[in-house]
């Protein structure tokens, strides 16, 4: 297991639900993912240190550890998703045992759809929490629709 910015390996193969086989360790050795999420933390949550300190402290409020949570949960789903997009995963397309065999289906687009709706929802969330304030990403997908009718015209 590597440390991670707030999470682990395990914790990143868990979201993805995935094996150590399916993604080593080795993969993440480089540190690529973990600068990523750094600077894109640093953009957006600059107290993200602070929040994470604070919701490891034996007295933390309901709301620190709330924060605390969001950003681990944020992380995790964070680095999942640039792992998929940086390269594929060993995922084998029949598991077996040696007796019983199974097809695995392969659905890349599927987890990334499920990866980034679950990095934005938590995005949205810890900026709430944090600022009062819903993710301005949200927002631009209120009210789309198109005026003209196709039928009256």
């Amino acid at each position: 297991m590597i440390e991670i910015l707030y999470t682990d390996t395990d914790q990143i193969r868990e979201a993805l639900q995935v094996v150590e086989e399916d993604l080593e360790d080795e993969r993440f050795s480089r540190g690529t993912v973990e600068l990523d999420l750094t600077l894109d933390l640093d953009a957006w949550v600059p107290t993200h240190a602070t929040i994470f300190s604070e919701g490891q402290e034996p007295g933390s409020t309901e709301e620190q550890l709330r924060k605390f949570k969001l950003l681990k949960a944020y992380c995790t789903y964070f680095c999942a998703y640039q792992t998929l997009q940086t390269g594929p995963l060993s995922l084998p397309d029949k598991i077996g045992d040696g007796k019983n065999m199974i097809d695995r289906i392969q659905d890349r687009q599927a987890m990334l759809d499920f990866t980034i709706g679950r990095m934005l929802a938590y995005k949205n969330q810890l900026l709430e929490a944090v600022s009062g304030s819903s993710a301005p990403f949200m927002k631009q997908f209120v009210g789309v629709g198109s005026s003209y009718d196709p039928v009256t015209g």
